[in-house]
């Protein structure tokens, strides 16, 4: 490969991880926020409210991690991703 071809693969499993980040951050805020969420419903943000945000954002990620693990050469690198959003979601979430 000459150096200005691009690695498609690579280039695809990037996308999905920042993909897979983005959406799990945003999954996780809709599950335990406590300005309403699923966990913590309001008066304005109900439990629908937080599921019809919820559910299209875990499925996507759900897909993004599968198509990233597959196609990854480290799973280490994946996990760490995978848990930093995870935690990053968690964070975000807390009361200020």
């Amino acid at each position: 490969m000459a150096s200005e071809d691009i690695d498609f693969k690579s280039a695809a499993i990037l996308s999905t991880r920042t993909l897979y980040f983005i959406t799990n951050w945003h999954a996780i805020l809709n599950f335990c926020d406590f300005e309403g969420s699923i966990l913590f419903p309001s008066a304005e943000y109900g439990v629908a409210d937080s599921l019809f945000y919820f559910v299209p954002f875990a499925i996507i990620s759900a897909f993004a991690m599968m198509f990233s693990i597959r196609n990854c050469k480290k799973l280490i690198n994946e996990f760490v991703v995978i848990a930093v959003s995870l935690l990053f979601g968690v964070w975000s979430s807390l009361p200020a």
